[in-house]
This record gives C-alpha cells, sequence and structure tokens, in this order.
C-alpha cells in the first residue's frame, strides 16, 4: 500500500445504473464521443468509480461513473456528457496485476491495510486503468485502485466474503 497526495482528476463522464462488467461499454461510448475532440488521446486516463456505500459485486446492477481524463487543461462541452471530477487529496493506493474479475482480494487487501496504518475510508473508491485491455493479455492488466483516506474516523469499512461493506460513523471530533 501506497498513500499518497492525488491531484484532482478531471474528465468526461457518464453516471449509469448497470451491471459493473459494462463499464467497458460507457468508457468507449465516451472515448467515441470525445475523439475527434483531441488530437492524441494516448495519454489519457481511464478511471471507474463506485457510486455505492454498500457494493455487492452480486447484485445485478450498480450506480456507478466511468470517467475519460484527457491530458489538458482546456475541457469544452461535448453533447450527452458531463464534466465531472474526482476529488484530489491522501489515498492509499495499490496495484492489482491481473484480470478485472479477479480485484476482490486486491481491494479486501487494501482495506486490511488502511485499517492496520490507522488510517480511515472517507469516500468512494476509485479504480485507474493502467493500460489497454485490447493490447495486452489479461493476465498483464494493471489496475491501479485509490481510496481515499484520512486520520479521522469518518467512514468505517468492513469487508465481509470478500464484499466491501462500508457503513458511516461519524467522527467524534465531527459530533462536538
Amino acid at each position: 500500500m501506497i498513500v499518497q497526495h492525488q491531484k484532482e482528476i478531471v474528465g468526461y463522464s457518464i453516471t449509469t445504473n448497470d451491471a459493473f462488467q459494462n463499464c467497458g461499454k460507457y468508457i468507449e461510448e465516451i472515448y467515441n464521443k470525445i475523439k475527434n475532440e483531441f488530437k492524441d488521446l494516448s495519454k489519457a486516463c481511464y478511471y471507474f468509480v463506485c457510486l455505492e456505500m454498500f457494493f455487492n459485486p452480486k447484485a445485478p446492477t450498480h450506480k456507478y461513473k466511468v470517467l475519460i481524463a484527457p491530458n489538458t487543461d482546456n475541457l469544452p462541452q461535448i453533447q450527452g456528457l458531463k464534466i465531472s471530477t474526482i476529488k484530489g487529496g491522501k489515498y492509499a493506493t495499490m496495484i492489482h496485476k491481473g484480470p478485472y474479475v479477479n480485484i476482490a482480494p486486491k481491494y479486501k487487501q487494501l482495506t486490511e491495510e488502511i485499517k492496520n496504518s490507522n488510517l480511515h475510508i472517507c469516500g468512494f473508491p476509485f479504480e485507474q486503468y493502467l493500460n489497454d485491455p485490447s493490447i495486452v493479455k489479461e493476465e498483464d492488466l494493471e489496475t491501479l485502485i485509490a481510496f481515499p483516506v484520512s486520520n479521522h474516523n469518518m467512514i468505517r469499512t468492513v469487508v465481509i466474503g470478500g464484499v466491501l461493506i462500508a457503513a458511516v460513523a461519524v467522527a467524534f471530533k465531527l459530533m462536538k
């Protein structure tokens, strides 16, 4: 686990309530809408952000956002897409190597390491896809998992049977 400061990420997004396995089609939809606006998308970053406090990978649908952040500061409005941000701040991160379907144990490992480091999760995690599944073999895929963390207990997380469950627990300091 690496704890680092992440800068704010700004990009084009689609928010949906669909099976998380379908996120690739939304990434492709965003890409197809923005590819003519930018000369070079080779350095663009691709993200998946779960927008649920109680994530059950076996549920048929999930609320999530996919986001593509072109490597530029100037984002023109594009019809059908929203310009969104992933807040900057302190994040605990870990790299998963291998197929996306095998990522759950890495989430469990990261949440345990966060807990053991006396840090507290304070928001929704995101995944950043570090290489292209159309170019590299499935076993060589690399995904950065990032949880926003704080030294204050604002959200308590529990992993049960490989499923991440988060419940809001307001810290005593915040109640004053």
